[in-house]
């Protein structure tokens, strides 16, 4: 399916038969994490006769997930990252669809204890990662 949309004057078209995922998997384990964040966590749930897991003899996979949504998942920074008070994206932004650039940066891997918490054997991105890379006349 083609869709056609006019941004900013400029017609675009898109074909949602062919997506591109841009999604990371999280799992339980090595997966990406910042921060020295915990692992993410997957309890099955029990509770009396129930198991929530068809491999210990359950009917179903039932789980509950412990996750920190900074240290162990990608998201959207907004100024509710550092206010005092709950801030959330969705109440800044009167519409939610932007367009947008997608830059590959790999990160740098630190050689020393550095700013910012980094230490040394971590993987990071700063500015000078980004700042050569980012268009400004895209629309």
């Amino acid at each position: 399916m083609i869709v056609n949309v006019i941004l900013n004057n400029s017609k675009k078209s898109a074909n949602l038969d062919k997506p591109i995922d841009l999604s990371l998997c999280s799992k339980t384990k090595n997966s990406f994490k910042a921060w020295y964040v915990e692992e993410i966590k997957a309890n099955v749930i029990k509770n009396n006769d129930f198991i929530g897991s068809v491999e210990d003899g359950g009917s179903v996979n039932f789980k509950e997930l412990l996750i920190n949504p900074h240290g162990n998942m990608t998201h959207t920074e907004s100024v509710g990252h550092l206010s005092k008070e709950n801030v959330f994206v969705n109440n800044l932004l009167p519409s939610f669809h932007f367009t947008a650039q997608l830059l590959t940066i790999k990160p740098e891997k630190a050689t020393s204890d550095g700013g910012s918490g980094v230490k040394k054997g971590d993987y990071f991105v700063d500015l000078k990662h980004i700042e050569n890379k980012i268009n400004p006349n895209v629309n």
